[in-house]
């Protein structure tokens, strides 16, 4: 798999035989969700194929991204050790590679270099996310304001 285009893309190859080996392969159908906002999540996962559009409850279930392949999900979940803080649904067949929270904590644990790798791509690829969002951003802002406001 082509992962330049990816959160992957910031690790080693060694670093990339691990994750994918200590993955396993989730399918869903179009409408079928896979993270629920307020619910535990146990994996990390990676969109091979498909997308998943991500919803937030508290701003009127409004759709807020799209997550295509060589995106991750439920890494701010993982990070902040609490449970999710949107929804996420697959707008079509989509396939992912699911990366038990168990065994990400026991490889950042066992190996310095790759928990300094993992939390640099993560910081990289939530740092693009918030560039290419911020037009939402802003418009988000400005909505719960105006509910401030009221």
């Amino acid at each position: 798999m082509d992962v330049s285009n990816s959160f992957l893309k910031f690790l080693t190859e060694e670093d990339l035989e691990w994750w994918f080996l200590s993955c396993s392969d989730q399918k869903l159908g179009s409408g079928e969700t896979l993270i629920e906002e307020g619910k535990p999540i146990d994996s990390i996962y990676f969109v091979e194929s498909g997308a998943l559009d991500i919803f937030v409850a508290s701003l009127g279930k409004r759709q807020l991204a799209t997550i295509q392949p060589g995106g991750i999900l439920g890494e701010m979940s993982f990070v902040e050790e609490v449970v999710a803080t949107a929804t996420a649904i697959a707008t079509e067949e989509t396939l992912l590679r699911a990366l038990p929270k168990i065994s990400l904590n026991e490889r950042i644990l066992s190996d310095n270099d790759f928990a300094i790798r993992f939390y640099k791509a993560l910081a990289k690829t939530l740092s693009e996310r918030l560039r290419e969002h911020r037009t939402t951003i802003r418009e988000l802002l400005a909505l719960t304001a105006a509910k401030v406001s009221e």
